[in-house]
């Protein structure tokens, strides 16, 4: 989810899935580190950055 709505991709369904969320945090990468910031609206550990992630789809920005 959090990459749809930083990509703008519309998904359609997006209050159903956020309400299927766990209630522990989740790494956006599990392969990193725990290192990053911890964004409650999608549960989600972000240890990745956001300019990483946005060159690697197509250099949006």
């Amino acid at each position: 989810m959090y990459l749809a709505d930083l990509l703008e991709i519309d998904l359609g369904q997006r209050d159903e899935l956020i309400d299927a969320f766990t209630s522990g945090y989740s790494k956006l990468d599990p392969t990193r580190g725990d290192e990053g910031r911890h964004v409650s609206e999608y549960r989600l550990l972000v240890n990745v950055p956001e300019d990483e992630i946005t060159t690697v789809v197509g250099g949006r920005s």
